[in-house]
Order: structure tokens, then sequence, then C-alpha cells
């Protein structure tokens, strides 16, 4: 964020916030920008901004952490290769942070099941509770525990203590961490930017792929509709043909910027803002994948099986609706058909036709939206087939998909609309 930290809006920051007895937030505000999220101290939208390393350009996604804004969180995880979990070091606080279902858990396993496999855990306010060697070797293996625990597997983590506040371990060493540092070898991380910086890139192999980006926000800047999205394969050109799965719309690519430059090309990986031809902004929605012009799979699904596992304790039976959340796209969904329970492992079927799901099993179910979504199945793609089942303020199940079906082309099926070459 080094274009955004600077020491005058820092003092404006700092006496903005303490007018309103929020003194300890003005950090916070450099990703709240909206006058509620800065009344009521917490993150309500989703803002990426800018962070320069000496390695990388990296983008720095902020997402809300309460339960009230798990679907925006969401639309934030899927542009995510890592996630960034702060946890503070102080006594009863990381007990908490810790305990099953506490915010911090729940946003790990919705990251996890969105598709993030990187965790780096930043152990906070050490200024306040000191750390030791020892007391760190015990929190870092009771956290990893935690999480292997809670998904299943064991992820990648990285637990790097800091002073959010003082800025220690930030950016440098400091004094303070001196034992921290004899304990990491020579190629490990030793600060927090280190630690970012190492997170794998998107692998290379999606570059010879086809176009696809996938919208997570879209607004008006100057009159315009802006898409903004991330290019999760492929390249996006200027000038470029592309269809909207969605709704089958063909169109072109007529300006886009990358971090506010505009650029004739947008490379995979990148967050882009796309102004597209003659698009409307009800024609183009959070969700929508913008794929090549000539992409077999820019197809709306109108149903789909998948397999899914239970994780509450309510029974799921057929009928069931619910919010499907998959990549940036959130709608409601209905269970149409349960065709088998399955075992987890091998996948052998133990119940043909049941009437409901129980609480960890899984099954092999029909699903249909309500309305039209773009997906892929998990083989193909899998950060566009896999998903969660969200109700009530609770996740109901995960899932992956396996097949899909497609609308059938009739005589009388209206035509593709073009929009590219309108005037």
């Amino acid at each position: 964020l080094n274009s955004l930290i600077n020491e005058e809006k820092m003092k404006i920051f700092t006496s903005e916030s303490g007018s309103i007895g929020r003194v300890s937030s003005k950090f916070a505000w450099l990703c709240d920008s909206l006058k509620n999220e800065r009344e009521r101290g917490i993150s309500i939208e989703v803002s990426t901004r800018a962070l320069t390393t000496n390695k990388n350009l990296i983008a720095f996604v902020d997402c809300p952490g309460y339960s009230n804004f798990f679907k925006t969180a969401c639309s934030g995880f899927v542009n995510a290769n890592a996630a960034v979990l702060v946890i503070s070091n102080e006594r009863g606080c990381l007990e908490i942070a810790l305990t099953q279902g506490s915010i911090v858990l729940q946003q790990a396993f919705y990251a996890y099941c969105i598709g993030v496999r990187h965790f780096i855990v930043a152990l906070n306010q050490i200024d306040i509770a000191p750390l030791n060697e020892n007391d760190y070797l015990t929190t870092s293996k009771r956290i990893k525990d935690t999480l292997t625990k809670l998904l299943g597997v064991a992820p990648f983590v990285d637990i790097i203590p800091i002073s959010g506040w003082l800025g220690l371990n930030l950016m440098c060493e400091t004094d303070e961490l001196k034992w921290f540092y004899k304990l990491r070898t020579n190629d490990a991380p030793k600060t927090l930017i280190q630690a970012i910086d190492e997170v794998g890139a998107t692998p290379t192999i999606l570059q010879q792929q086809q176009t696809r980006v996938v919208i997570d926000k879209v607004y008006r800047a100057n009159s315009k509709i802006i898409a903004q999205g991330r290019v999760i394969s492929g390249k996006l050109n200027l000038n470029q043909q592309v269809i909207l799965a969605n709704n089958q719309i063909k169109t072109s690519v007529e300006s886009m910027q990358v971090w506010q430059n505009d650029r004739t090309q947008a490379n995979l990986g990148e967050h882009v803002g796309i102004k597209l031809k003659n698009v409307l902004e009800k024609q183009i929605l959070p969700g929508t994948i913008i794929y090549s012009i000539d992409s077999p799979l820019a197809k709306p699904a109108i149903e789909f099986t998948a397999k899914i596992i239970n994780l509450s304790k309510f029974l799921i039976r057929v009928r069931f609706s619910s919010t499907f959340i998959c990549h940036a796209c959130s709608t409601e969904i209905k269970i149409v058909g349960i065709q088998k329970i399955i075992d987890r492992t091998t996948e052998t079927t133990l119940e043909s036709n049941p009437k409901s799901i129980r609480k960890n099993q899984t099954a092999i179910v029909t699903i249909r939206p309500i309305e039209s979504i773009a997906i892929e199945t998990f083989i193909s793609f899998a950060q566009l087939g896999q998903f969660i089942l969200h109700s009530s303020r609770q996740m109901r199940a995960v899932g992956t998909i396996i097949s899909i079906k497609y609308p059938e082309p009739t005589k009388n099926a209206p035509k593709i609309k073009n929009l590219g070459t309108k005037k």
C-alpha cells in the first residue's frame, strides 16, 4: 500500500478517526473508505489496493469478516492466491479466534472452499503480549492443528509475529524478534511482506488457455459502465471479440485499465476494469464470465449434477432451496433430485435414491438454478467448479460440479445478441 500511505494522509485519518472515538481504526481507513464502514468500525464492501514489493505488484483484497457480509467476502476470496488471517496474540483473544465457530475459522473455511490453499497467519499485537520462542512454537502448533482439523487436510500455513500498530516485522526485521529469525531457515520469509512475496503465482499453464475473466463488480465512472474482474486464464486484449456466458451477448473490449492505467492487454492474474462496447449495466452483473468469442464453454447452465457434503445438523431434502455461491456468482438454487449417498473416500454407493442427506454425508445431487449462471465442471476448471450452499446465515454444504446441462438449441431459439459492431 506504498502509494496510499503517507504522513499527510495519516494525519488526516488520525484526526478524523479520533473525532468519532475510533483512533485505533486509522490504519483500517486506508481500505475502508465508505462512511458507514468508518462509523461502524467494520469492513462492509470488498476493496482492492495495489501493494508494491521488491519482487511483485500484488493485489491486496480487503474482505469483510462478519457473517452478515459473507456473500460479499466470497467475491473477494475468488480473486486470492493466498489468505492473510490476522489473529491477536493477546491473552484470551487467541483462544477465542481458535474456538470452533469463530469468525477467523469461518473465514478460513470459506476461503478454502472457494479455492484458497495458502494461508499466512499474522500473529498480531506482540507489543501488548510479547512472544518468546517456546510460546511461538506452542502457538504455531496449535494454529496449524486447528486449521488441519477444520479443513480436513494440512494446508500450507506460515505464521509471522507482527505488531500492526507499531509496524514491527511488517516490512523490516526488528530487534525484538531475533529469536524468531534464528528459527527460520535461510529461504524462509521473516517479515510479513516477505511471506506475501513468497506466495505462488497463478500457474503459467493457464496462460495458454482461452480467455476467462470473472466479473466481481460493476460500477459507473464518468457515465461509463465499468466491469471489474480478474483474468483467471489466458489474456484479454483491447478490441478483442468476447462473449458473456450468462446471457450469450457478443461484444468487444472498448477500453481497459489495470490499476487506473490504460492498457492494451491484461495478463493472467491481473485485476482489470473493462468498458464493453454497447453493453448496458443490467446486461453484465457480478458473477458474469467473459470468454473468448469462439469458446464452446460460453453457455449458461440450466441444471447440473454435483457432489455435495452436508455440513449442518439439518437434513437436506429434495426441493431444498439455498444460496449458491461459486466464484463471484451468487444466486438461488433448488435441489431437484438426490441420486445417491456415497462414501467420501472410495465414492462407492451406500444408498440409492435417499430421501435426505444427513450431517457429514456425501451425496450426488441434481441442482437447478433459478436464473442462468456461468459455471464449469471441477475437472475442467476447479476455480469455476467448486461452490458453497449458504442458508439462514450459515454454510449448509460444499460441493463440486460433476456435469452440466445446457439449453438445447431449437429452430425458434433467439439468435445470440451481437453488440460489438453496433454504432
